[in-house]
């Protein structure tokens, strides 16, 4: 996947939840420190079907994806030369505590 870098930091695309107005950066690699800046791929990719973003549910990122309903689209958009649309829809909804990490 391509990169592109902003402030030192590589980003892969952009996560858009429409039904949130919600357009989120997607670095290419994620850590605990760098969920403070943004969602990052945590393993895989687009382009594999095998993608896994890891994000916080800070207000200004993941807090309100719980008021999504099953259908919602969610869209991932490469930073390629082509700018590539993923179109994802939400199958199923878990809540886990924030004590199990694995």
């Amino acid at each position: 996947m391509q990169t592109k870098t902003i402030d030192g930091i590589k980003y892969i695309g952009v996560l858009e939840v429409p039904e949130l107005s919600l357009q989120l950066p997607v670095m290419s690699h994620w850590s605990l420190a760098g969920l403070k800046i943004a969602p990052g791929r945590y393993k895989g990719s687009v382009y594999k079907r095998n993608i896994i973003i890891a994000g916080h549910n800070y207000r200004s990122h993941f807090s309100r994806l719980k008021t999504l309903d099953i259908g919602s689209k969610i869209w991932f958009i490469d930073i390629d030369v082509e700018g590539n649309r993923f179109e994802y829809k939400v199958s199923d909804i878990e809540i886990i505590k924030g004590t199990n990490v694995k």
